[in-house]
C-alpha cells in the first residue's frame, strides 16, 4: 500500500493566522514515493540487514545541511502570513533539537519574503507551486528549501522524496512546503513546529510509519513496528493494530513519521537514522564527517 493523499479541511474563522480552528486532521499531502525510490529503499534495507557496518557508521556520522526559508504572504503583517524572524528562529531550533540525536544539523543560510496571493494558497503539484519554486529556490540538491504559506485544502504540508537521477523538474520542485500556522506558537495541536520535522523526514527519504500497513515490508525500516494506519491525538497507551508473531511491538505513536499531535512526537528509531544517512549518501551527496560505503 502506498501513501494516500490527505487533504482534510480546516475550518477557517477568519483569514488571520491567529483565528483558525483546527479539527483533527492528517499531517501531510505527501506524494506517493516513485517506483525508483521504493526500489532504492528496498536495496538500502537489504544493505543494512546484511552489512552491520552500515548501521555502525551511520550511528557515528554527522550531517550538516544548509537550509533556506521562503516566507509567502499576502501583505506585510503577521495576520497576512508574514512570519516574524523570531518565529522562524524558533522553528529552526525545533528541527535542530529533533534531529540532533540523529547527528543532523541545519544551518539557516537565507530568508526570502514574497507577497503573492496565488502562492500563498498553493496546492501540491500546481503551476503555482512550480512557479514559486522556480523563482525562489536556492542552493543545490543537497540543500533544503522550505516554503511557508497558508496552503489550500487545509493540509499541513508536503515534501519531496530524493531520487538517484533527478530530472531538472525534480530538482526545481525539491523541498518542503509547510503551513504557516504549524510553526511554534501556531494553532493547536500542531503548534510546536513538528510539521517541518515530519516533512523533513520525507526529504531524507523516510516513509510514514504506517506505510504498507500490516505487511512485512511496511515502511522499509526494520525497527519501526508495523502500523495499520495513522494514529491521531496522543493516546495514553500505545495501540497495537498489527498483531501476531509477524508483527512485534506496538504502534510507534511517538515517532516523528506518524500523524500524532506535536506534543506526542519525540523520536526517530536507529533504523530510520541509518536510512537517512544511506539515502543522503546515495541520492544527495556524501555526509560530511561520517561517510560510509554503499554495498
Amino acid at each position: 500500500m502506498l501513501f494516500s493523499t490527505r487533504t482534510l479541511l480546516l475550518a477557517l474563522a477568519t483569514t488571520a493566522l491567529g483565528h483558525v480552528t483546527s479539527p483533527r486532521r492528517g499531517r501531510c499531502a505527501q506524494d506517493d514515493p516513485s517506483e525508483s525510490n521504493i526500489a532504492e529503499m528496498e536495496r538500502m534495507a537489504e544493505d543494512a540487514r546484511l552489512h552491520p557496518m552500515v548501521r555502525v557508521n551511520a550511528s557515528n556520522a554527522t550531517l550538516e545541511l544548509d537550509i533556506y526559508f521562503h516566507v509567502i504572504s499576502t501583505g506585510p503583517s503577521v495576520a497576512e502570513g508574514n512570519l516574524g524572524n523570531g518565529t522562524l528562529m524558533n522553528q529552526l531550533n525545533v528541527i535542530n533539537k529533533d534531529y540532533a540525536p540523529a547527528g543532523i544539523k541545519y544551518t539557516l543560510r537565507n530568508v526570502t519574503r514574497t507577497v503573492n496571493a496565488a502562492w500563498y494558497g498553493v496546492t501540491m503539484g500546481s503551476a503555482a507551486e512550480m512557479a514559486m519554486k522556480k523563482s525562489l529556490r536556492r542552493g543545490t540538491y543537497r540543500d533544503i528549501n522550505v516554503y511557508f504559506a497558508r496552503l489550500s485544502g487545509g493540509v499541513l504540508g508536503w515534501c519531496t522524496f530524493p531520487e538517484v537521477n533527478p530530472t531538472a523538474h525534480m530538482r526545481t520542485r525539491d523541498g518542503c512546503v509547510v503551513a504557516s500556522q504549524s510553526l511554534p506558537g501556531g494553532i493547536k495541536p500542531y503548534n510546536l513546529g513538528r510539521t517541518l520535522t515530519h516533512e523533513l523526514g520525507h526529504w531524507h527519504s523516510l516513509y510514514h510509519t504506517f506505510q504498507g500497513g500490516c505487511t512485512a515490508t511496511n515502511d522499509r525500516v526494520e525497527d519501526t513496528p508495523a502500523e495499520r494506519g495513522p494514529t491521531y491525538g496522543c493516546p495514553k497507551t500505545n495501540p497495537d493494530t498489527c498483531t501476531g508473531a509477524r508483527f512485534p511491538g506496538v504502534d510507534p505513536i511517538h515517532n516523528f513519521m506518524d500523524y500524532t499531535d506535536d506534543i506526542c512526537m519525540n523520536e526517530f528509531t536507529p533504523g530510520q537514522v541509518t536510512r537517512m544517512f544511506q539515502a543522503f549518501a546515495r541520492m544527495r551527496g556524501a555526509a560530511r564527517g561520517g561517510y560510509y560505503p554503499q554495498y
